[in-house]
């Protein structure tokens, strides 16, 4: 879905291409609600996750000037994973009251401000996300994928870039960057994990097998 007709032009090949904005919803909320905390509207609701992340969906809308916008939710942890591994993702905390919250207004304001919303069920939002990307890539597009999830990195290549932010920095993630800090590439980010494991999605990776000999 279109959220403007304006076509940019893309500084990596040269020539005019539709830009495609993919922002991971949970990953960017979360982020806004740990780095500002101290937001609430009259009613003393709290409102530090709304403001940041819609502040920052604004901030790249700005920049990147897309064609296309998707605001991707996730469906639910996907039963061909739990069924391989009960424990995936089973240690992570509730989510905090005064996030719920906030996370109930967002559903009712992403679409007043004419942002597409998709989401799948059975399906996680940054496996949705990477299925858009490597389409709206072949496509002959320019990819944005707004998201500090590592598991995204793996669909970094040609036409796609990751936005990642911290406190002190906010970087265009491509394949260099990848290969400098992990010291692999796009491609062998799926079976660097599944050896070394993964402790975000409590997935044990192979025993003894550590960050070097993965």
């Amino acid at each position: 879905r279109s959220m403007s007709l304006k076509r940019t032009s893309s500084a990596e090949n040269g020539r005019t291409s539709d830009v495609f904005l993919v922002v991971d919803f949970l990953n960017v909320v979360f982020r806004s609600f740990f780095a500002i905390r101290t937001l609430s509207n009259s009613q003393g609701v709290p409102t530090h996750a709304i403001h940041g992340f819609v502040q920052s969906v604004r901030r790249w809308i700005h920049e990147l000037t897309p064609s296309h916008l998707a605001v991707v939710l996730d469906g639910e942890k996907p039963s061909r994973r739990t069924n391989l591994l009960p424990e995936y993702k089973a240690h992570r905390p509730p989510t905090p009251p005064e996030l719920v919250r906030q996370l109930e207004i967002m559903n009712d304001l992403i679409p007043l401000l004419g942002w597409p919303v998709i989401r799948q069920n059975d399906e996680e939002a940054d496996d949705v996300a990477a299925s858009l990307a490597l389409a709206a890539a072949a496509s002959g597009g320019t990819v944005r994928i707004l998201s500090n999830d590592k598991d995204l990195l793996q669909v970094v290549g040609p036409g796609i870039g990751v936005i990642r932010s911290s406190p002190r920095e906010t970087l265009l993630v491509g394949a260099e960057w990848i290969l400098e800090r992990w010291g692999i590439r796009p491609d062998q980010i799926e079976c660097f994990l599944a050896l070394q494991g993964d402790a975000v999605d409590n997935i044990p990776g192979v025993p003894g097998v550590g960050e070097k000999t993965a």
